[in-house]
């Protein structure tokens, strides 16, 4: 009970932080391997020992996003060895990361340790233990962007270069695991300079001076990272690769776009709390984010607006604008994937601004009519409810997937290898465990094989490239992620036959849907025609269909 007790204590912030980050990375490990995410896993690790064997990125094979975390991964194999488990700490220290930077801004902001502790409760129950620790880019996009505002946040505070530079630094390492994240980041930042410059400066010439001069560091230092990867990539003579890759994955439609342009309606009635999984909050999550960062910028509006002190207001201001742009820009992005693995981009963000909210409507040096502040109380104690709700579902479905699937009710089964352990779900493990199996039997360590969908139009994501990995197997052509829009292309599929000659693969997994094991005939393309006539079916593992050159 100490390590509670702790927490609560009005002392300083620095005090508090060693036991959040003993409870936040405890509670990441009990999670590391129980989640089975064969595609965002197995891009991760395939690309990641691309890499460890000296391949290079875009020029030879394609990726969907910027390449860093697959380059640290590829350091922790040199490491440590190549391993499931050593691949996915890092996500779990990303996670930590976040939580931990969330506890100490909304506790440096509100004064108010319950209300920090609050804020990380929110990250804490809904970042790892709800998604599990896959090793998708946006945990270290999402990492490195928190890491950026938290430095930009010292900055706003102490005014001091190094915190600046450490700040746009930090967004450009975001960018180079997620190109997104990272332009938020940045974004965002230059926003919230934008406020602080404008709220403290006097004359508007002296304003646009620090703005721009603030600006054009904060960029120089964003790009310093990303210039070091393109000359690293202009050494290995891969920035045609790199536009060309770039140009394939640029945005298109995601898969089920068509059924999930629209959120759930809203649900209105309580009694919804107490049916099913809480089927209330479970209709309702989605908007909580939005919730969050309308009221932050009607509060921001509302104290500019009041009568207080601009340069008084300016650090708050920067903040809060920070977050909230942020924020708005990584909830955007659920619009059109409303599921709960998305959810992310905009729960972390609206974590902090919830913090900052309590703190601008209980500062006593920021004035507001009674009448307004009574309506942020109440939209604060709609967020505060909305949160709870959340955080039991999320800490349900935690317990459920972490320690009731696995362990009593045996839904998931633990799979283990040299590589490390991870749990998949029962109908999926004989069928994984026997053609992980067959591949070693008639492969060598570092041969190429390759995995695609049966049908091979890319319309459903159930490659299973995770076998890549735990077969010491290496993809066989440059074009190995399947990815609606561009895979069922002729171009690219017959760059992907020419690569499979080139490299002279012998084996060939393809999947049929994982329910049925069967596939759509009328996806049939140039692929799954070059396998049946030069590749003999050896042998039907459940949804498996295993090729031998013939």
């Amino acid at each position: 009970m100490k390590i509670f007790t702790t927490l609560f204590k009005e002392n300083e912030t620095r005090n508090q932080l060693p036991p959040i980050l003993v409870l936040t990375f405890i509670l990441g490990l009990t999670c590391i391997n129980k989640f089975w995410a064969p595609y965002d896993d197995g891009i991760s690790l395939s690309s990641s020992e691309l890499i460890y064997n000296g391949y290079v990125p875009y020029k030879d094979f394609i990726l969907l996003y910027a390449p860093l975390q697959f380059y640290i991964t590829a350091f922790l194999f040199k490491l440590f060895g190549a391993s499931h488990i050593v691949a996915r700490l890092f996500t779990v220290l990303m996670y930590t990361t976040i939580c931990l930077i969330t506890y100490y801004l909304t506790k440096k902001a509100s004064q108010n340790p319950r209300v920090a502790f609050f804020a990380w409760l929110i990250c804490a129950a809904s970042l790892v233990p709800r998604l599990g620790a896959s090793l998708s880019t946006m945990w270290e996009g999402m990492g490195f962007a928190f890491i950026g505002m938290f430095f930009m946040c010292k900055f706003f505070e102490f005014r001091k270069y190094v915190f600046l530079a450490a700040g746009a630094f930090a967004s450009g390492l975001a960018a180079l695991s997620r190109q997104d994240m990272g332009s938020y980041a940045a974004l965002a930042s230059v926003s919230a300079l934008f406020i602080l410059t404008f709220s403290e400066e006097d004359t508007l010439a002296s304003k646009m001076r620090c703005f721009f001069r603030n600006s054009i560091f904060f960029s120089l230092a964003f790009l310093v990272p990303i210039s070091l990867f393109f000359i690293y990539l202009r050494s290995h003579n891969a920035i045609p690769d790199f536009l060309y890759s770039m140009q394939l994955v640029s945005p298109r439609t995601p898969v089920g776009i068509e059924s999930s342009l629209h959120l759930s309606p809203i649900c209105w009635d309580l009694r919804q709390i107490f049916y099913g999984s809480l089927n209330f909050i479970s209709m309702n999550q989605f908007y909580i984010p939005f919730l969050a960062y309308v009221t932050s910028i009607f509060l921001f509006v509302s104290l500019y607006f009041s009568g207080n002190d601009k340069r008084g207001l300016a650090r708050y201001a920067a903040t809060i604008t920070l977050f909230s742009i942020f924020g708005i820009f990584t909830y955007l992005y659920i619009l059109y994937r409303p599921d709960d693995h998305h959810l992310l981009y905009a729960l972390a963000p609206s974590a902090v601004v919830f913090g900052l909210i309590y703190a601008g409507i209980t500062d006593k040096t920021f004035k507001l009519p009674f009448s307004l502040k009574v309506c942020f109380r109440v939209l604060f104690a709609l967020l505060f409810f909305l949160f709870v709700l959340l955080i039991i579902k999320n800490f349900d479905k935690y317990s459920k997937n972490v320690f009731v699937k696995p362990y009593f009710d045996k839904k998931i089964l633990r799979l283990s290898s040299k590589k490390g352990s991870i749990y998949i779900p029962k109908d999926q493990y004989e069928p994984v465990k026997n053609v992980i199996s067959f591949i070693i039997k008639n492969t060598t360590k570092g041969e190429k094989i390759f995995i695609w969908n049966k049908g091979a139009s890319g319309t459903f994501l159930g490659t299973d490239m995770l076998v890549y990995f735990f077969t010491d197997t290496l993809p066989g052509t440059e074009n190995f992620i399947v990815m609606p829009g561009y895979t069922n292309t002729a171009d690219v599929q017959n760059k992907i036959i020419a690569s499979l000659k080139k490299n002279a693969v012998k084996l060939v997994v393809l999947l049929g849907d994982k329910n049925t094991g069967n596939w759509n005939e009328a996806d049939r393309g140039l692929i799954d025609d070059y396998v049946e006539t030069n590749f003999t079916l050896a042998e039907r593992i459940g949804y498996f269909y295993v090729y031998l050159k013939k």
